[in-house]
C-alpha cells in the first residue's frame, strides 16, 4: 500500500523538472543573501529584498528560514 503512494506520488512530478529554467536559482539567492550580511546589512532585510526582487512569496512564514543556514 505505502509503495503504490509513493508511485502515485512520483508519477505526479512534472516531466521537465530537470530542465527547469530557474535551477540553482534559490541557491544563487541565498549566495546573494549571504554577500549582503558579509557587507553588513541585517539577516531579514536582505533576505526580504533578495526574495522580492527574485519574485519569491513573503508572506507565509515557511518562506522564510533562519540565519543559522546563511
Amino acid at each position: 500500500m505505502v509503495v503504490c503512494l509513493i508511485l502515485l506520488g512520483f508519477a505526479g512530478l512534472p516531466s521537465d523538472l530537470p530542465n527547469n529554467k530557474k535551477r540553482g536559482e534559490a541557491l544563487n539567492c541565498y549566495r546573494s543573501i549571504v554577500a549582503r550580511i558579509r557587507s553588513g546589512e541585517g539577516y531579514y532585510q536582505a533576505t526580504y529584498s533578495e526574495l522580492l526582487t527574485r519574485g519569491y512569496p513573503t508572506a507565509s512564514i515557511f518562506n522564510w528560514r533562519t540565519p543559522l543556514l546563511s
